[in-house]
């Protein structure tokens, strides 16, 4: 550093504490340009170049090679080592091998991904989805616009067409209860519920029966336990009531009187009613045609014949004592009928007759094994 003026001037001696600088003031003797003029007190490095400070040793750090230690003396370092960065240095808890799968098949095929392999050999479709092939290995998928008659796909004109639809918009301001239920309100969440816990509440358009409409179960079967006869002579058509005081099962809702010419019912109800009736022809026997049927009470004393429960007995009367011929003297017959007695009394009886007969001698006696009268409730 110089400092230089613009004149020459001249300065006597310059005494600094009594001591002169002369000439040699603000030169490179008193004031240092370069470091060697100075003392290294601080002990600074002076060489040139590379210098070495600590460990001399060579590490490689790379992805998998980390410093393992690290070790510093006053601030400098003098050791280290290094090793080998593991999943479990990461905080990983599972398999130590990264690569531990390395195929699929040692995988579970939870989501069900498919593992079929190879080429599309065909395609089709099922409607309103269709497959066209226009060309050997094309196939277009296709679906066709919805129509009246037709699914298919909704276009967007016809999205808005539906969609407004309706011009019904806003907020429901009251909900009533209807016939058979209970609740509703005009604000806030509202419930409705079912009032009828009955089927007595309800009107049967369906025409079920009732409990007290339901069959009985009545049951009763009765047989003659003597044989009646109708003598020859007299007139035809005069009936007589088929005696049945007999039962061959235990009655349930019905009852014969003693005598066993009139059958009770205790329940009005629909009844299935069967009739056998067998008869032979006795004294003069000769040809001969009788006949029964059952009859109900109506209530007022009368008795009706029930319609369909009517039978004939055609009697050959031939008799032969020759063991290879034989008698024809005996005929049957029999019915079943289903019949309404709600709006009737719940009497029955049977009768029988001659219907017509070939002599006036001839007559007609009952058989006991082929007399039956049997009712059942339906």
């Amino acid at each position: 550093m110089a400092i230089v003026f613009k004149d020459n001037i001249e300065v006597p001696d310059i005494e600094v504490g009594g001591l002169a600088l002369g000439l040699n003031a603000f030169t490179s003797t008193t004031i240092p340009t370069n470091n060697n003029q100075i003392s290294n007190g601080a002990g600074y490095v002076t060489s040139s170049g590379n210098t070495t400070i600590g460990i001399t040793q060579n590490n490689t750090l790379n992805t998998s090679t980390v410093f393992a230690t690290l070790n510093f003396t006053d601030g400098v370092a003098t050791s280290a080592t290094t090793r080998t960065l593991t999943l479990g240095n990461l905080g990983f808890t599972g398999a130590a091998n990264a690569n531990y799968i390395t195929n699929n098949n040692q995988l579970t095929n939870g989501s069900g991904y498919t593992t079929n392999t190879g080429t599309v050999t065909g395609v089709s479709g099922t409607a309103p989805v269709s497959v066209a092939t226009p060309f050997a290995g094309v196939n277009v998928v296709s679906m066709s616009i919805a129509t009246s008659s037709t699914d298919g796909y909704l276009t967007s004109a016809n999205w808005q067409t539906f969609n407004n639809k309706t011009s019904n918009t806003g907020t429901i301001t009251n909900v009533i209860a209807g016939t058979g239920m209970t609740g509703g309100g005009s604000s806030g969440s509202v419930t409705l519920n079912n009032s009828i816990t009955n089927n007595n509440q309800l009107t049967n358009g369906a025409g079920y029966l009732t409990a007290s409409a339901a069959p009985s179960g009545a049951k009763g079967s009765f047989y003659p336990e003597a044989t009646q006869t109708i003598s020859s002579g007299g007139t035809v058509l005069t009936r007589s009531t088929l005696l049945l005081p007999g039962s061959t099962i235990t009655e349930v809702g019905v009852s014969m009187n003693a005598a066993g010419d009139e059958l009770s019912i205790s329940d009005s109800q629909d009844v299935e009613i069967n009739l056998n009736f067998a008869s032979i022809a006795s004294a003069s026997t000769n040809r001969i045609l009788t006949a029964a049927v059952v009859q109900k009470d109506t209530g007022s004393g009368e008795w009706v014949d029930i319609q369909g429960t009517e039978v004939y007995n055609y009697d050959r009367g031939v008799g032969n004592s020759n063991t290879s011929y034989g008698y024809i003297l005996a005929g049957s017959g029999g019915s079943t009928v289903f019949e309404d007695i709600r709006n009737d009394s719940t009497k029955l009886r049977v009768q029988f007759w001659i219907v017509g007969r070939a002599s006036t001698g001839t007559g007609m006696t009952t058989l006991i094994s082929g007399c039956r009268l049997s009712v059942k409730g339906i």
